[in-house]
């Protein structure tokens, strides 16, 4: 076992060969030759079988390190059907869990005609819980049928499952059905089942971050309970990403009553219950990697109701180093796995003045415009996908643009269909200089924006007071978009405009809420949070009026104002919907989305406190919504 306090020190030892020796340890996982087959091998039960090399084990003999055991079967068995040779076969098998023995199901992802099996599975076993980690379709390719009914209820055999609601989150959805037998003599009281849906695991490989996918297992836990029933888990074979997901819920219990993991051998373990979990090397690695991301920032969340003693213990100071509770939580954001991001397309010379600092998009979350051919760069703008807790790609997360950029904001507003622009600076500010002045020329020597350096040319600047607003009355046109001011209206704190957008091209007309904050300092916080709710409460009204597209969200570099602007909106759109709060997970979500969002301690204090004003001024949420 690897203690938790040596684990990132083990994973940067054995990252630092090319993962050379992840691969040796992984190759070393063997699977015994001592199983059987022969339930999966029968003519009736090759057709329920998705991949013909992923069947159930029969029968193992086993010493688990962390589960008393031998002689077992793993081989879950269903009723066999009268008359219906193989009808007690699905391919499925028992999994242990720490120190709970068959705590899972591991299965694949039901095929048509095993539907009837799979809740019949569900109902004989007494599960309540499912666990689903692939799409529908990836790449292209059916992945796993949709076994479950979506608006009114469907008979699966016997059984009648019928939908009860669904939640649907940027990372995952909800699902509850209820489940009973359908015309029995013999009554049995309906149950409930909750489909848990993980949606955000890549078509190819694994996550590029844990953050998401350690919130969902989280969410799990604390919703399971012990004696509920094996928690059946599927992707679509039923061992790689199956397999990926019991080992980390098991190495989390270990790490919390052992400090310490043993993922080499909790893996081995696993192999003996069903063959090729944890399927790659990939996998075996970012189990590793997410399970050091979870030793170091710990759980985070708490209920809404806790939140007045949780500020209350961040603001108090650590004895050792006099620093403030949150001021440590702020630092641990950055947990050192920024290198697997590229920056390819903002560094390519033809992009690399379209960059105001260098507060650069990631490859992986960037917002692509349509190109012009055989223009190199047209399909580059410094921006950002970011999504909130409801849905994915909620927010726009951009640079004030640049002279040069004008035209690609708007294009992109429209390209995007985004009908809400938040602008968090003052037009004076959008970028600081020092002058080099000569006769007839004038020389921009250097920018600098709290935590950049980058020279650049005049060309490249909107010089103080310059706005890509055109004046009240007044229209402009960029590209193909002719930009209108229709209406301005003062608020305390910030101004809300409307605006025409038409594209001289089609004549198509939209219409566009810009709200600017003008209060917000470039080199600090607003003084009344509350202002900035009372902003987010319109914005909300002008997002139901307009179709609830991506918001557009930009301060001077994308990142500082306006993560925080995008962490706070976050928040509480979680207050409202589930009464928790996270916000380190919040924000370290935000990072993997695009750098340093939320940059200062003063910032993440901030988004804090505009959640406590919330929580204290709307606390049944009426007003908000």
């Amino acid at each position: 076992p690897i203690p938790v306090n040596k684990l990132a020190e083990y994973c940067q030892i054995h990252h630092s060969t090319g993962n050379k020796s992840f691969k040796e340890e992984f190759m070393c996982i063997r699977t015994p030759g001592n199983f059987s087959w022969d339930h999966s091998l029968k003519e009736e039960n090759k057709p329920k079988n998705r991949y013909q090399n992923i069947v159930a084990c029969k029968l193992f003999r086993l010493t688990n390190p962390c589960v008393n055991s031998v002689d077992d079967h793993t081989r879950v068995a269903i009723s066999e059907l009268d008359g219906i040779p193989g009808s007690d076969y699905i391919n499925a098998n028992f999994i242990d869990g720490y120190n709970h023995r068959n705590k899972f199901i591991a299965t694949q992802g039901p095929v048509s005609n095993t539907f009837d099996d799979f809740w019949r599975m569900v109902w004989e076993h007494g599960c309540s819980c499912i666990v689903m980690v692939t799409n529908i379709v990836e790449r292209g390719k059916l992945k796993c049928q949709k076994y479950w009914p979506s608006a009114n209820p469907e008979e699966y055999g016997r059984l009648v499952v019928t939908p009860l609601e669904e939640e649907e989150l940027s990372h995952y959805v909800i699902r509850k059905f209820c489940i009973e037998i359908a015309n029995s003599d013999v009554e049995s009281p309906a149950r409930e089942i909750v489909q848990y849906h993980y949606t955000a695991w890549p078509d190819h490989g694994v996550p590029t971050h844990a953050t998401s996918l350690l919130a969902f297992i989280r969410r799990i836990r604390n919703s399971v309970s012990r004696d509920a029933g094996p928690i059946v888990v599927h992707c679509s074979a039923g061992v790689g990403r199956t397999g990926t997901y019991i080992v980390l819920d098991a190495m989390l219990d270990q790490m919390s009553k052992e400090g310490a993991v043993d993922i080499f051998g909790f893996v081995s373990h696993t192999r003996l219950q069903r063959n090729m979990m944890v399927q790659t090397e990939a996998q075996y690695i970012f189990i590793h990697d997410a399970l050091m991301e979870a030793a170091k920032c710990g759980n985070t969340e708490f209920k809404v109701q806790d939140l007045h003693d949780r500020i209350k213990a961040l603001q108090s100071r650590d004895p050792d180093s006099g620093e403030t509770y949150i001021a440590k939580e702020f630092k641990n954001l950055d947990i050192g796995d920024s290198d697997v991001e590229t920056f390819d397309s903002a560094s390519m010379p033809e992009n690399k003045s379209k960059n105001r600092f260098l507060v650069l998009p990631y490859d992986r979350t960037r917002v692509k415009l349509w190109p012009y051919p055989g223009v190199l760069g047209s399909d580059y703008i410094n921006a950002s996908f970011i999504d909130s807790y409801q849905q994915r790609e909620a927010f726009l997360a951009t640079q004030a643009p640049l002279e040069t950029t004008i035209n690609d904001f708007w294009r992109m507003l429209w390209e995007y269909e985004s009908y809400t622009v938040v602008m968090l600076n003052k037009d004076s500010e959008n970028i600081k200089v020092r002058l080099k002045q000569t006769p007839g020329k004038t020389e921009i020597i250097i920018v600098q924006q709290r935590f950049f350096f980058l020279l650049i040319s005049p060309k490249h600047v909107l010089y103080q007071g310059q706005s890509y607003l055109p004046d009240k009355g007044e229209f402009v046109v960029y590209g193909l978009l002719m930009v209108e001011v229709e209406s301005e209206e003062r608020q305390e704190g910030y101004i809300k405009r409307q605006l025409k957008i038409s594209n001289t091209k089609s004549s198509e007309v939209r219409n566009v809420f810009h709200f600017q904050y003008e209060d917000w300092p470039e080199d600090g916080v607003p003084q009344d949070g509350k202002l900035v709710i009372d902003m987010l409460k319109h914005i909300a009204r002008a997002q139901q009026q307009t179709g609830n597209g991506p918001i557009t969200v930009h301060c001077s570099d994308g990142s500082g104002r306006t993560g925080t602007f995008c962490a706070i909106s976050i928040a509480l759109e979680r207050v409202k919907l589930d009464a928790t709060i996270d916000m380190f997970q919040t924000v370290r979500n935000l990072r993997t989305q695009r750098p340093i969002m939320v940059q200062t301690p003063e910032q993440y204090k901030f988004c804090y406190e505009v959640v406590r004003h919330f929580v204290e001024a709307f606390s049944d949420y009426a007003n908000f919504k």
